[in-house]
């Protein structure tokens, strides 16, 4: 069989997005303006998603400057295209695997739902989001590693109290992953399960972040889609993961001073 080739038109579709809202986490192109209605000068701008609003001021004149500075804007530089190789191989891996006759697996260079997770969130290069009902150890200690590096945000549900407690308590190791977490038996707690890394790659479908949720998958006893559409991925963060986030935060207007990323994020 011959190789697919590739349209270098295709690259005009490449569109990834370039913000990430404060408030909400939304993966945004672009923000919207807002108009001062008496003299139509724009006054700032607003989410799309959660409709938080950005007031211009002496120090920011543009959204462009103020997420670029306090670190929001999503900016590969010239490495995007080989990241996307990096996760990309990760992905095409990860579903061979699971299309292998499991008397065929090459356990050794296979890549089983785990190891793709893990290798994808080491592979981060700007952020990490997930939503899971449920988290097991191991995968709470890879995120934290992961989050030395690049911010981590999740979405947790049916923890007990103590597993609530020991995010909270220890949330000093790792300060950049960041966890809201809901108890068990909250009817009001999200139940999707998926992870976004860099709004480049997604894995969704029923599995939780834990060990059997992974091995079951393995198994072909639960669900797990690798997801490489951006726009997919882009819809999945901003209709499933922001709206939740959002709830977290009262805010629903800043001026862009420096200051104000501390109102929604520790350290990034």
């Amino acid at each position: 069989m011959s190789e697919k080739s590739f349209d270098i038109e295709h690259f005009l579709n490449f569109k990834p997005s370039k913000y990430i809202c404060l408030k909400c986490k939304a993966l945004l192109h672009e923000l919207e303006e807002v108009i001062n209605s008496q003299n139509t000068e724009c006054i700032g701008y607003r989410c799309p998603i959660c409709k938080m609003i950005y007031l211009r001021n002496e120090f920011f004149c543009n959204y462009q400057e103020f997420f670029s500075y306090n670190n929001y804007q999503i900016n590969f530089d010239n490495d995007i295209v080989e990241h996307c190789k990096s996760l990309a191989t990760i992905a095409t891996s990860a579903k061979e695997y699971l299309l292998e006759p499991k008397e065929e697996r090459n356990l050794i260079i296979s890549y089983p739902p785990k190891r793709a997770f893990l290798e994808s969130i080491q592979e981060a290069k700007k952020f990490v989001h997930f939503v899971s009902f449920g988290m097991s150890s191991s995968i709470f200690g890879a995120l934290q590693a992961a989050a030395v590096k690049v911010p981590v945000r999740g979405i947790v549900s049916g923890v007990s109290k103590k597993q609530r407690q020991d995010i909270e308590d220890f949330s000093y190791e790792s300060p950049g992953l960041q966890i809201h977490a809901f108890l068990k038996g909250d009817r009001s707690s999200p139940h999707q399960k998926f992870v976004i890394i860099d709004g480049l790659l997604a894995f969704a479908g029923s599995v939780n972040l834990t060990d059997n949720g992974l091995r079951n998958a393995e198994k072909g006893r639960d669900i797990i889609e690798y997801i490489t559409d951006i726009q997919k991925i882009v819809s999945l963060n901003n209709n499933h993961f922001s709206p939740v986030w959002s709830e977290f935060y009262e805010i629903n207007e800043i001026d862009m001073m420096v200051n104000s990323i501390c109102d929604f994020d520790r350290v990034y």
